[in-house]
């Protein structure tokens, strides 16, 4: 299925990216112009940054020239790297970043990735295209420069041994681009989704090779033993799969997502509470398929006190995978990154569930807390609605809600207005899917 679907992409960028097949509602023709018009954008280069001034404990994003080639995509939603250094030249929103050298082939280096953060310190040996926002969908560049430029920008690749690019080569680089930014982001927007398509499946074949290899551990070694050969027949293969998949306990996991989650959402400018953490727990959960009979419903929504007291979140802090402080005048304890992050971040590596962490990022790093309230709260409802045969709706959900003594004070916000709980469950069709429900607002 991955290798169809990328050869079904790879079909769609070489018609769309080339106007040989245009998007319904645009046709106006394509127009010629340069990289370096300042209509397109401006070309700028990093500076000043190695692999020995990153820190895992940095304050600073960061990012180096070979992670471009090993770490990165078209579209960067999140940063790998950080860093103690504080000069530099700093990304903004919507920069795209070209590989300014590499020792393999010139075509290399057409391998463009738009940064969708400000105030990333980017490293020397890199390219920056600021696009005009006004005129150029970022997004569509990346792809474009990628998939359509490759030749072009190979030929203007200089050296033997090392091939290297410099700005000033990109600047006359021809482009036949959509006339409109409206065209260029509805071509980006198809091919983006795509992109999250072939992640999705990726992330579940490494899941699913992550349970076979914990299996075989567990089976060929003896440490499990199997039931008589007729019960096992008759058991859903899931069920033998969750009682063999892991040699860790619910405490430990939950330790090692909260430092993941942590480190993926901490950022110094916004304080990062245990409810907003609670809340990303719970949709990791939910997302993973996995139980969440701990959470219950709490002032805050779905909120687990075995997490906080004895579980995950007192583990990941002993272990130094987070840091939980008090601010002066704040209500509260806030989180930060832990000394021992990397120990973290190698378990979510090893069990190949950092995918999964990145559809929390992807999902809802700019979602507020009281929107995770909302988003967990009415999936919670759906999920107690869907077990009961009733219909969802809008209606049964404030119901719901407000039957309940912890939640009912919960209609008197805002953010529960019936407008925003119905746009929470088309939200929630997409992202966790549990079959047919009504969206209705009555």
């Amino acid at each position: 299925m991955i290798t169809k679907k990328r050869n079904i992409k790879q079909g769609a960028m070489q018609e769309l990216l080339m106007g040989k097949c245009r998007l319904s509602g645009f046709n106006d023709n394509w127009v010629n112009t340069e990289l370096g018009n300042q209509k397109v954008s401006v070309v700028l280069k990093g500076n000043g940054l190695s692999k020995t001034k990153v820190s895992a404990n940095g304050c600073n994003k960061c990012i180096l020239y070979g992670e471009l080639f090993t770490k990165y995509t078209e579209i960067i939603r999140s940063v790998v790297s950080k860093t103690d250094y504080n000069e530099g030249v700093r990304s903004k929103c919507g920069d795209i970043l070209i590989p300014g050298s590499t020792t393999t082939t010139g075509i290399d280096l057409a391998r463009a990735s738009v940064v969708l953060f400000d105030d990333v310190l980017i490293g020397g040996d890199i390219n920056i295209i600021r696009p005009n926002l006004d005129n150029i969908d970022s997004g569509f560049l990346a792809y474009y420069i990628t998939n359509a430029k490759q030749q072009e920008i190979a030929v203007r690749a200089k050296g033997i041994t090392v091939h290297h690019l410099h700005g000033r080569d990109l600047l006359d680089l021809p482009l036949h681009i959509p006339p409109t930014k409206a065209e260029q982001t509805a071509i980006a927007n198809i091919l983006a989704d795509m992109d999250a398509e072939i992640d999705a499946l990726t992330a579940k074949l490494n899941k699913a090779k992550q349970i076979k290899q914990g299996m075989m551990s567990e089976l060929l070694t003896g440490r499990i033993r199997l039931a008589a050969a007729e019960s096992i027949e008759k058991r859903p293969i899931l069920e033998v799969v969750k009682s063999v998949a892991k040699g860790h306990n619910q405490q430990f996991d939950d330790a090692v997502i909260i430092g993941g989650i942590v480190n993926s959402f901490y950022d110094p400018k916004y304080a990062l509470g245990r409810v907003k953490v609670q809340k990303l727990l719970y949709l990791y959960r939910r997302h993973q398929d996995e139980s969440t009979a701990e959470f219950h419903k709490k002032a805050a929504g779905p909120y687990a006190d075995q997490v906080r007291y004895k579980g995950g979140e007192p583990i990941a802090l002993h272990s130094g995978y987070i840091s939980i402080s008090r601010q002066s005048g704040k209500k509260g304890s806030m989180f930060g990154v832990g000394k021992n992050i990397d120990k973290a971040l190698a378990y979510i590596n090893s069990w190949g569930v950092a995918n999964n962490l990145k559809w929390l990022i992807d999902n809802f790093r700019y979602k507020s807390t009281d929107k995770l309230e909302l988003l967990a709260t009415v999936d919670m409802a759906i999920c107690d609605l869907k077990k009961s045969g009733s219909p969802v709706t809008v209606k049964s959900i404030k119901n719901l809600i407000a039957t309940n003594k912890e939640w009912k004070a919960k209609l008197n916000k805002l953010i529960f207005a019936d407008k925003n709980i119905a746009d929470a469950i088309c939200e929630l069709q997409t992202l966790l899917p549990m079959g047919e429900i009504t969206n209705g607002k009555s």
